[in-house]
């Protein structure tokens, strides 16, 4: 929050301009974690000045809702609006931590991933919505840094899982990317 904002967007502008230079094709601006989120008004620029949609939601979740400012989430949607940038309608993140999935002798912690995951996409509403999900493969180096691996391993199992991708199918849920997303922006 201290940081000074020319800095910032010189930043920002240097690590997307590399990206272009490595032949990497950003498919969308992201403030990690909300970093830059005190500050939309160069988000919306970055955007708008490379024409990629924002990983930002129309919708935020009322956890988020209580904490922010509701007429500069309304000013954010309605700027990108004006620019022409597209943002998801929602973001919905599965539970992460081992500590979100208690064990309890009944089902194993790949179930319990599972159904939360089942719940989370029966409970979707029309429209885009970006599920973040951490999906890994458990190597010797995931478990050296962090012990969310198992969770992480979960995932990636479940896009495997041949009654999950049933799911998606029965409720209608059309997998996209945000380069698609980008693309529909660029026409």
């Amino acid at each position: 929050e201290k940081a000074d904002y020319e800095e910032l967007r010189t930043e920002a502008i240097a690590q997307i301009e590399l990206a272009y230079k490595m032949g990497i094709e950003p498919t969308n601006i992201d403030n990690h974690m909300g970093s830059l989120h005190h500050i939309p008004e160069l988000l919306l620029e970055l955007c708008e000045r490379y024409n990629l949609p924002l990983r930002y939601p129309k919708q935020l979740p009322p956890e988020l809702a209580r904490l922010g400012d509701p007429t500069q989430h309304e000013e954010i949607i309605n700027q990108a609006e004006r620019k022409g940038i597209l943002l998801p309608d929602f973001i919905k993140m599965l539970p992460f931590f081992p500590s979100d999935y208690p064990e309890d002798g009944q089902a194993s912690r790949y179930e319990l991933v599972k159904k939360a995951a089942e719940n989370l996409i029966r409970g979707l509403e029309p429209g885009i919505t970006e599920l973040v999900s951490h999906p890994s493969l458990a190597t010797y180096e995931l478990k050296a840094i962090t012990d969310t691996w198992e969770i992480r391993q979960y995932e990636f199992d479940l896009f495997r899982d041949e009654e999950f991708k049933k799911l998606l199918d029965e409720e209608g849920i059309k997998l996209m990317h945000w380069r698609d997303l980008r693309d529909q922006q660029r026409k």
